[in-house]
């Protein structure tokens, strides 16, 4: 979907010096196309919560330029998930089977964070 312009959404860059080898577990493969923006949901999401983390630091006087994954589009935040959302609705609407699936690859998606954060642990 070109005008979700993954490339400029990609924090690979800003995460790289976190990867012991350069390269982070694989990301679940998505099933369909619903799934892959039920995942998106949940990375895009992510910058909403990231942007109130780095907040919540500063106001303690913590600043640390290793989170800026954190916030990876600064003030460009709240039109980058209008525009998210505007693509999912547009795509997924109210379609039962679609909302299904992008429900299915956000559960991945936090999924597969856990494991990254948390290991294999259950």
């Amino acid at each position: 979907i070109p005008e979700l312009d993954l490339g400029g959404r990609s924090r690979t860059p800003l995460l790289a010096k976190f990867a012991a080898d350069g390269a982070f577990p694989a990301f679940p493969e998505p099933a369909s196309q619903a799934e892959a923006l039920g995942m998106l949901y949940v990375l895009e999401g992510s910058t909403l919560g990231g942007r109130f983390i780095l907040r919540a630091l500063a106001e303690r006087g913590i600043a640390e330029s290793d989170l800026s994954f954190l916030d990876p589009y600064g003030e460009r935040t709240g039109a980058q998930w209008r525009s998210f959302l505007a693509v999912l609705a547009r795509e997924i609407g109210d379609d039962e089977l679609l909302v299904a699936a992008a429900c299915r690859g956000a559960v991945r998606a936090f999924d597969h964070a856990e494991r990254i954060l948390c290991g294999d642990a259950p």
